[in-house]
This record gives C-alpha cells, sequence and structure tokens, in this order.
C-alpha cells in the first residue's frame, strides 16, 4: 500500500527546565581533523537514569549552507553505507548511564553526520556537514501510561501527560457501578476508579 500525499502534524513541547536532568553539547568532526579536540564519541551520565521515567535525545546543529543554524536529530539505526551514494547521521544508542554515537567513518569520502540531498526535497535546501555541534540530552518524563480497560466499557482520554482525564462510558447493555467515571493522571500515575459495567438484567 501506498500514498503519494497525506496529511502531516508539526508539534512542540516546551520542556521546563526542571525536566531536563542532563545536557552537554560539544563539537563533532567527522574526519577527526582537531587532535587537541578528538571527537568524541561516548557521553558518560552524570549519575545513571531510569530508562522508563527518562528520554535520551541527541540533536546536530548545522553552521554550513544551505540550512545554516537548522537542528537535526540524530537516527536510531544505520543508514545505508554500502555504495557509492552519499549518505549521512550519526546513528546513537544509550543505557542508563551512558550514550554510544557511530558516525561514518573518516576514509569514507561519501560519508556525512547530516546529508539531506538525492531524490529528497527535489534538491531543493540540501545539506552535506562533516562538522556539528552535537547536544545530548537526558531529560525526565512524568507521562502516564495508557490507561487500563474496564470490561464493557468504552474508554476515551485526553493524553497521557500530567493534568490528563480519562472517562468510561459503559456500553450498550451494561450499566455502571458507580458514577466514578473519570481518572487524573497525577505525576505519572493515574488515580483509581471502583467503576465497573455490569450487565442489565432484561
Amino acid at each position: 500500500m501506498a500514498y503519494g500525499s497525506g496529511t502531516l502534524y508539526i508539534q512542540a513541547w516546551l520542556l521546563d527546565s526542571c525536566r531536563k536532568k542532563f545536557t552537554r553539547t560539544f563539537m563533532m568532526d567527522k574526519d577527526n581533523i582537531n587532535t587537541m579536540c578528538p571527537t568524541v564519541d561516548t557521553v558518560q551520565f552524570d549519575s545513571p537514569y531510569s530508562m522508563t521515567s527518562t528520554t535520551v535525545s541527541v540533536q546536530m546543529k548545522v553552521f554550513t549552507p544551505n540550512n545554516a543554524g537548522f537542528v537535526f536529530y540524530a537516527g536510531g539505526s544505520a543508514m545505508i553505507d554500502t555504495s557509492s551514494d552519499p549518505y549521512g547521521a550519526i546513528i546513537y544508542g544509550y543505557t542508563e548511564t551512558e550514550v554510544f554515537l557511530w558516525r561514518p567513518h573518516k576514509d569514507t569520502s561519501n560519508g556525512y553526520l547530516v546529508y539531506v540531498g538525492g531524490e529528497w526535497g527535489k534538491g531543493e535546501s540540501s545539506q552535506q556537514a562533516s562538522i556539528v555541534e552535537v547536544t545530548v540530552k537526558v531529560i525526565d518524563i512524568d507521562d502516564c501510561p495508557i490507561p487500563n480497560d474496564i470490561p464493557n466499557a468504552y474508554k476515551l482520554y485526553t493524553g497521557l501527560t500530567n493534568g490528563s482525564t480519562a472517562m468510561y462510558t459503559c456500553m450498550v447493555g451494561y450499566a455502571a457501578s458507580s458514577n466514578d467515571s473519570v481518572i487524573h493522571c497525577i505525576s505519572g500515575v493515574w488515580s483509581s476508579s471502583d467503576m465497573n459495567c455490569n450487565g442489565v438484567k432484561r
């Protein structure tokens, strides 16, 4: 199945400074030319962080045309690098204590830290960058999990962030055992409800 068009949603989040647990910014040179400031491939956190209550991001800021000042996110898996076609991305993975960064080898002339070209954008605003500013962030997330189901009830929730609500409505042929039909996401935990949906006798 393939589609030639669709709806693109662009979202932005305002992350309060208190939610940023760790930040480190440094320059990365794919060719590692500057021996006085060698490229970093491992970033150690200042302490262990839970992988269930935090998220890690790796951003790359470019300084060369055509998109000087733009920030790109690093990738989570490898792009093709077995042909002569240009390619590029910083690939990263992390544990509770550190981030590993992989980059194209310095001896590959067709590999970049940021590459946008070829068929992407029909050649407009293309980008090839071998030197970027890397920012590694650990961000605390207090989002709630998807709320539990109540048997024989419909579930409608406004989100998973702090302050979100979830409302349950019994299906046709079932009646609520109480009016406790709304729960709230508070600091990553949903409040409880004793509501049940019981079959209505006919």
